[in-house]
């Protein structure tokens, strides 16, 4: 049976280099207040013994897909999710708004006066409210943290797939040559 060695080690390192250019874009775009989604990613290989298929899955939080590709919202939308799949419901008023409060209080955001650029009186929770509207009704601007180190990185891999798995083939039919020939003697 193919142990896929070499295959393996080039699907971890494919995996971890995904894996830091997703966290490392989405720390640079400044989408790291609470490292919910930053923590949230990982990639996994799993192999099935039965039929030797290997797959390699990545996973993020529940969010983490719509930051990356984007929401198009029920007034306005950015341009950047012409070609989005998500979209905010237009029978609601707004989304809710549980995170966003957490943001809120994160970001340490509050009310200003525009004159005299000091703070108003008001609540987290009217805050909390305007935005999530805000966001309800222009959507969530598109990102591609994720699918852009993905692509750069996958455009490489077939080749190194392709060297690794002959490198595997080549070592398990030795490895089976040396065997049998050890049998016979």
């Amino acid at each position: 049976m193919l142990t896929y060695k070499e295959t393996t080690k080039v699907l971890n390192a494919f995996n971890k280099s995904v894996v830091r250019a997703a966290k490392l874009r989405l720390k640079s775009k400044g989408h790291n207040v609470t490292s919910k989604l930053y923590k949230s990613i990982k990639g996994s290989i799993n192999k099935r013994k039965r039929n030797s298929i290997m797959t390699l899955e990545f996973f993020m939080a529940k969010y983490g897909k719509f930051l990356d590709q984007g929401v198009k919202g029920t007034k306005s939308n950015y341009i950047e999710n012409k070609s989005s799949p998500f979209s905010f419901n237009k029978n609601k008023k707004s989304i809710g708004s549980k995170n966003i409060e957490g943001w809120v209080k994160k970001r340490n955001l509050r009310f200003r006066n525009k004159k005299t650029g000091r703070f108003e009186r008001g609540t987290v929770k009217s805050l909390t409210f305007l935005i999530a509207r805000s966001i309800h009704e222009k959507g969530i601007k598109r990102t591609m943290f994720f699918t852009r180190g993905l692509k750069k990185r996958y455009a490489l891999l077939p080749a190194k797939l392709a060297t690794s798995l002959a490198t595997d083939m080549v070592a398990d039919f030795t490895r089976g040559m040396q065997k049998r020939s050890k049998l016979k003697k």
